[in-house]
């Protein structure tokens, strides 16, 4: 069996290469599941709202709701 010639583009000459190359793996891994696991929680996080109890609570938001067909007042 022959031995394959060496690749011009890649010389073994110790582990301090292959180490660097495992490190920037790593932090570039660390940064992509930082971020996905960000956007995840941003995607998912429910808005909360107050719940409208009282028609202070509905001038305070300055937000026009349907009332409805049976209601004399269709936006307030």
């Amino acid at each position: 069996m022959t031995e394959p010639e060496p690749l011009p583009w890649f010389t073994s000459r110790g582990t301090g290469g292959h180490l660097l190359v495992f490190l920037w793996t790593l932090l570039a891994w660390l940064l992509v599941m930082f971020y996905q696991s960000n956007l995840r929680a941003h995607l998912i996080l429910l808005e909360y709202e107050e719940p409208i109890d009282t028609l202070e609570d509905v001038l305070f938001r300055a937000k026009k709701i349907w009332i409805g067909e049976a209601s004399a007042a269709p936006f307030v």
